[in-house]
């Protein structure tokens, strides 16, 4: 469902580039405070944190589609997306594999 509202706000309202700084301001912004939430254990500003990150992630991604379809065109146009995915893909996997470490070294 974000993702439909993402691609409206970057079709008809703010363009790619504007919508693209936007999401990721929100996610920034959602991390943040997420962190600060975790830090202070106030569980609420955590999940609101959260929530904002949430707000951005889907609609950033929408966006990073448009820029790629704009730059790429025929047989690379597939090789870009594959490799955005990939990326997002191998992102996920050494979170997955670090963030139990760096938790468990922190306490």
């Amino acid at each position: 469902v974000l993702a439909f509202f993402g691609g409206f706000i970057v079709d008809r309202i703010t363009g790619i580039r504007m919508g693209a700084l936007i999401f990721c301001l929100l996610i920034t912004s959602g991390q943040m405070m997420f962190a600060l939430g975790i830090s202070t254990r106030s569980y609420w500003l955590a999940f609101c944190g959260r929530w904002v990150f949430g707000l951005g992630g889907e609609s950033l991604t929408v966006a990073q589609n448009s820029m790629t379809v704009r730059w790429f065109d025929g047989k690379k146009l597939a090789l870009a997306f594959g490799l955005v995915v990939a990326f997002a893909r191998i992102g996920s996997s050494v979170n997955f594999a670090v963030t139990p470490k760096m938790a468990h070294s922190s306490m």
